[in-house]
């Protein structure tokens, strides 16, 4: 079995804390390796970087008491915790950082932006609030029209990793009219709903070729995606979406998907970029 490398954001915030138990419940399904990353200002004294290196690598323990073959390693660094966290990434298979879900667009990390940071990480990164439910269950996968499979690949890739069943879930709704004469779209709602079901159709098979043991379940919803994830993701693991954008314009751009869904589930959420691919593809 590979070692997964995982790296996690963190300072002393609820969101990190979370985060790291998060990492600590995966820690039970197999090996892995660990950076605990922490940004510090450049000015700060010789005796605040021990103090700061004594308390996180205290939190480590929780990881290695649920799994003492996990390896937790602390990296100190200089500089803006967004570049910090990204650059660390960029050795690691994932990486996790905290949130206040209840302001998720201040991040727990020393007010960052975790949607800035899902947005340009190069690898899938998984936001966890701070009021995080940590459970074993299915891996809610949302799927939407013109993303990339990688999203598609990861969720697959997770439930065969964990031994969970994966739930496939496409939303559509009419489009919100724009001018006086709104109603040709929407005499033939079908059509949208038909769409979605193609999405899934095409999702399934890239899902039953790639794991066939991974139990599949596929459904469509009418409404909202961030709504109908939220709602199949009340007994999950974990939510994944996909990432079409790499960008740090917001809104629009980086898909108000995730930031709803940010505010509408406990269950961590993880973002796959469009241009990620397994190491063992």
């Amino acid at each position: 079995m590979s070692i997964e490398q995982i790296t996690v954001g963190i300072d002393d915030s609820t969101g990190a804390r979370a985060a790291v138990q998060w990492v600590a419940h995966r820690a039970r399904t197999g090996p892995m390796r660990v950076e605990l990353v922490h940004a510090i200002e450049w000015y700060e004294t010789e005796a605040y970087w021990a103090s700061t290196r004594a308390r996180f690598e205290e939190i480590g323990q929780l990881i290695t008491a649920e799994n003492d073959n996990a390896v937790v390693t602390l990296t100190l660094r200089a500089g803006s915790p967004k570049q910090v966290l990204l650059d660390a990434s960029e050795r690691s298979d994932l990486l996790v950082i905290g949130a206040h879900r209840s302001r998720i667009i201040r991040s727990a990390l020393s007010g960052s932006l975790p949607e800035s940071i899902a947005t340009l990480a190069a690898v899938p990164t998984v936001v966890v609030p701070d009021d995080v439910v940590i459970r074993d269950g299915p891996i809610v996968l949302g799927v939407a029209s013109g993303e990339p499979d990688a999203a598609v690949v990861f969720g697959a890739d997770e439930a065969a990793r964990t031994g969970a069943a994966l739930s496939l879930v496409a939303a559509w709704q009419l489009p919100v009219p724009m001018g006086a004469r709104p109603v040709t779209l929407a005499e033939q709602p079908a059509l949208f709903r038909e769409g979605a079901e193609l999405e899934l159709t095409d999702a399934t098979a890239i899902v039953r070729a790639q794991t066939p043991t991974v139990s599949v379940h596929a459904a469509v919803a009418e409404g909202s995606a961030a709504q109908a994830i939220a709602d199949a993701a009340t007994s999950a693991a974990l939510v994944v979406i996909g990432r079409k954008h790499r960008t740090t314009v917001g809104g629009a751009v980086f898909g108000s998907t995730a930031r709803d869904l940010f505010h509408r589930t406990r269950t961590p959420v993880c973002v796959v970029p469009p241009t990620w691919r397994p190491a063992h593809h």
